[in-house]
């Protein structure tokens, strides 16, 4: 895999000229590769951690993934997973310390699609009444 490089969320407004609502909500995001994050001290013990990226196939970047997760030094509460691809037809995708990995993608494409992990501590329920996915638009 290239290298990636990643966000950490942090609570800083952005100022744009968006409506106060949306203005006041938006979440600032700064980017930093492993050695950055690293940096940084990792003293989060009091907040809900994400942890976002594009892996572009998690199947074929597997290795490369769970590489990046151990040089982070950090194990986050949510990891999201854009364009993961069809990997929920992939047996060998399982994280120590997190649920079963939860996947959605296009049946009829083997591209795109999106995936999250969760922390085995939290519980949560999936709620396919609230979900909304169109393959090719949303």
């Amino acid at each position: 895999m290239d290298t990636m490089y990643w966000g950490v969320f942090s609570t800083k407004t952005i100022k744009h000229t968006f409506s106060p609502f949306i203005r006041d909500n938006l979440i600032k995001c700064d980017y930093y590769d492993p050695e950055q994050f690293n940096k940084l001290g990792n003293d989060f013990s009091n907040t809900i951690s994400y942890f976002h990226l594009n892996c572009r196939s998690l199947s074929s970047n597997w290795e490369s993934f769970k590489e990046l997760l151990l040089q982070l030094q950090f194990s986050f509460d949510f990891l999201g997973l854009s364009e993961a691809f069809n990997c929920d037809r992939d047996g060998r995708l399982s994280l120590p310390g997190y649920h079963d990995i939860m996947s959605r993608s296009r049946k009829d494409d083997n591209k795109g699609g999106v995936a999250l992990c969760v922390k085995d501590h939290i519980n949560y329920k999936i709620r396919s009444d609230l979900g909304v996915f169109i393959p090719h638009i949303l």
